[in-house]
C-alpha cells in the first residue's frame, strides 16, 4: 500500500503561518489620525486665585476634558512680579494693574497647556468672555466668575498668543506633546 503524497512541512507551515497584510484602509486611518493631531492646536489657560479661593479647580478642568481637550502640561505655581510685568505688559501702566497684580500674587494659580482641534477657540468659548457679568450661564465665567478681574481663568487669544504664553509658563521639556510621539 502505497503512502498518501504529504507536502513537506515547511510548505504548511508557510501556508499556515504566512504574514497576514492589513487591509490600506488602516494605514490610511492611521495616517489621518497623525495628521489630525498634528494639526491640532495646543493653549495656555490659567487657573486664576479665585479659582482655588472657591475650589473649582476640578469643575473646570473637567469642563475642558469633556469638551475633548488634552491636558498636555500641568503646573501649580506662585507668579513673580517679572513673569507677571511680561504677561501683563499690554496693561501695564494702567492704574489697575497693581490691583491685577496683588490679586493674581495672592495665591497659587494652575498653568494648563491644553491640545485639541481648534484649542484655542474651543477654550475661548468655554470660558465666555472676559467679564463675567457678560457671561452666559453655563460658561465657566458664566457660572464661577465674578467680574473682569476675578473670572476664574485666563485663556490665549490666538495660536500665536499661545505659543509665547506657552514659552513663559512652561519650560521645553514640561509639555508632554503626544503629537509629537512615533
Amino acid at each position: 500500500m502505497a503512502r498518501p503524497h504529504r507536502a513537506p512541512v515547511s510548505a504548511v507551515r508557510r501556508a499556515i503561518f504566512r504574514p497576514v497584510r492589513f487591509f490600506p484602509l488602516w494605514d490610511l486611518f492611521s495616517r489621518a489620525k497623525r495628521t489630525a493631531k498634528l494639526m491640532s492646536e495646543t493653549t495656555l489657560v490659567l487657573l486664576k486665585p479665585d479659582c482655588f479661593a472657591k475650589r473649582h479647580v476640578g469643575d473646570v478642568i473637567g469642563r475642558f476634558e469633556r469638551a475633548g481637550l488634552e491636558i498636555v502640561g500641568c503646573k501649580m505655581m506662585l507668579l513673580t512680579d517679572e513673569v507677571l510685568a511680561e504677561h501683563y505688559a499690554h496693561v501695564a501702566d494702567r492704574p489697575f494693574y497693581p490691583g491685577l497684580r496683588a490679586f493674581m500674587q495672592s495665591r497659587p494659580v494652575i498653568a494648563l497647556a491644553l491640545q485639541g482641534a481648534g484649542a484655542v477657540a474651543k477654550v475661548r468659548d468655554l470660558m465666555g468672555p472676559t467679564d463675567s457679568r457678560k457671561a452666559e450661564k453655563g460658561t465657566i465665567r458664566g457660572d464661577f466668575g465674578e467680574d473682569v478681574m476675578v473670572n476664574v481663568t485666563h485663556g490665549s487669544d490666538s495660536v500665536e498668543n499661545a505659543e509665547i504664553e506657552l514659552q513663559r509658563f512652561f519650560g521645553p521639556y514640561e509639555l508632554f506633546m503626544p503629537a509629537t510621539r512615533a
